[in-house]
């Protein structure tokens, strides 16, 4: 399960490279950084470190590997992170990750009430504040998101 977990993620770290190589230039006409700058950063190093992980796991596999019991657990997460993305656009930035948060957190850490909407809601906004004002990142606003 492993294995398929590494592979899997090799190739989506090859997707977001490539898209950001071929699609975002690195350094403008002026010489300065341009958009790509830290997608191809990011995107190099993910291949390099998901390609030796990759490697690692298949020298280590095991001959009587089995599915995970954790298996359903996994592909809910995937769910809830493509429902992230949908619902992104539709509610907005802050809004669409404080729910992805506490759907999440509620599967994964379980009992734990009061840590699950401290961090589902103070991490999203903290994130927020980071991107839209620090790094003046646009955030999708949504149809009934938050006006900034």
């Amino acid at each position: 399960m492993r294995i398929v977990f590494t592979v899997t993620l090799l190739l989506l770290s090859v997707g977001y490279a490539a898209f950001a190589f071929a699609d975002l230039n690195f350094l403008s006409p002026r010489g300065r950084i341009a958009p790509g700058f830290f997608p191809q950063i990011i995107g190099g190093l993910l291949v390099a470190f998901t390609l030796y992980n990759t490697i690692v796991e298949f020298r280590n596999r095991d001959a009587d590997e089995t599915i995970s019991v954790d298996f359903p657990i996994t592909i809910g997460v995937v769910v809830m992170l493509a429902g992230f993305i949908m619902a992104s656009h539709w509610l907005g930035a802050l809004p669409g990750m404080i729910l992805f948060m506490l759907v999440t957190l509620s599967v994964l850490n379980r009992g734990n009430h009061l840590t699950n909407v401290l961090v589902g809601i103070l991490l999203p906004v903290g994130m927020f504040v980071l991107f839209r004002y620090s790094l003046n990142a646009a955030m999708p606003p949504g149809t009934i998101g938050l006006p900034y």
